[in-house]
């Protein structure tokens, strides 16, 4: 069988493809990642088609303000083949495709994440190189059946007695506030888990990413004038909202705020009409996953995060 390598974009999709329902990508696809990009954005996508113009394999790999976070010459990449068409060789094809491109763009690391059950895909990985370099999984609370009127008690606690909670959608959206809000926003995040080493990004950058979400759920905790502590919940869908980060400051840990601001998060989200909260850990962080064991969250499988030296 004979492919070929074709780059993609939402505009060149229907062009390059005679198969617009490919299980793999489809133009939609393409335009949200598109929609995610920014200037500095770096990003390859290409398809692996058959003689026919049949799209049997995608391949990304993206760096430079996709990711806020992302370290400076890592590029996350990601692969995907038609369930009919593996073993054929069209995953290397796409792992050496984008790894050329992120070495002629700078590019030191490739890395990607992959699900903890998918132990074939994992194995394909490690045979190439690859090493694992952390570890999170997703929980999911079930909203249909949680009543926030059984956590009362945690907001008599008398550490709270001085913290108040408020919405960032309360204060100016204006960019005195916003860079107020990044930096607290840093703060926490660069303290959780996985986050060494990372530096922080440009607030241009998290303005772009954070366009268009709903600023109402992201719930402050503060103590006089200062913010302390921090919970932010976004909705991906009419039913399904994510709760992205919560973080605490180090000398106010302890006093039951984390536990507080997520019931704060998760009742914003019922009320929205949501049925499911998602979010992910990393298998270390065990005060936080102390908590939503509390609320009843539910385990969901894992991902393992893999990175390969180019």
């Amino acid at each position: 069988m004979i492919f070929k390598i074709i780059p993609l974009s939402s505009s060149n999709f229907n062009e390059n493809s005679n198969k617009l329902n490919s299980k793999i990508i489809n133009e939609n696809t393409l335009k949200t990642h598109e929609k995610m990009a920014s200037e500095d954005t770096i990003m390859h996508r290409v398809g692996i088609a058959t003689a026919d113009g049949k799209i049997v394999g995608f391949g990304m790999g993206v760096s430079g303000s996709w990711d806020p976070i992302l370290l400076p010459g890592h590029f996350d990449i990601s692969i995907h083949v038609d369930i009919d068409w593996i073993n054929q060789g069209i995953g290397s094809m796409l792992l050496e495709e984008v790894t050329r491109f992120a070495k002629n763009n700078g590019g030191t690391v490739v890395q990607c994440g992959i699900s903890e059950s998918a132990l074939n895909n994992i194995a394909w990985l490690e045979k190439r190189g690859f090493t694992k370099v952390f570890h999170t999984f997703e929980s999911q609370l079930d909203l249909s059946t949680f009543n926030i009127d059984h956590y009362k008690n945690i907001f008599e606690n008398e550490k709270l007695n001085s913290v108040e909670f408020k919405s960032f959608a309360e204060y100016p959206q204006d960019d005195i506030w916003l860079q107020r809000f990044f930096d607290f926003w840093w703060e926490l995040a660069k303290d959780a888990p996985g986050m060494e080493g990372k530096t922080k990004p440009d607030i241009e950058v998290l303005k772009n990413q954070f366009e268009g979400i709903d600023r109402e759920g992201f719930i402050l905790a503060i103590e006089g004038d200062s913010w302390i502590a921090m919970s932010m919940i976004i909705n991906e869908s009419s039913e399904i909202f994510y709760n992205s980060l919560t973080g605490v400051q180090r000398s106010y840990r302890g006093k039951g705020i984390a536990l507080a601001l997520k019931l704060k998060s998760i009742n914003y989200a019922k009320q929205k009409g949501a049925k499911l909260v998602r979010t992910h850990n990393a298998s270390n962080n065990i005060p936080i996953l102390n908590i939503n064991r509390k609320l009843g969250y539910e385990k969901q499988p894992g991902i393992y995060f893999f990175e390969k030296h180019i």
